[in-house]
């Protein structure tokens, strides 16, 4: 999908308008790659306009 965001946050508020069923709590709590790296804390890192961005859940060691 394409989507015109410059950095995460913006990227968060498009998917969060296109698709309704999205919360925003649950985006925020996943863990985020863009182009392959796992940005810890990704509210204002840089989208590339071709960027690719995962949403992984996070998994909790023990």
């Amino acid at each position: 999908m394409s989507i015109a965001a410059t950095n995460y946050r913006d990227l968060v508020a498009e998917l969060l308008l296109r698709y309704k069923k999205l919360s925003e709590g649950e985006i925020l709590k996943m863990a985020v790659a863009i182009d392959g790296e796992v940005i810890p804390d990704p509210l204002l890192e840089p989208v590339p306009s071709n960027g690719e961005v995962h949403f992984l859940y996070r998994i909790s060691g023990g």
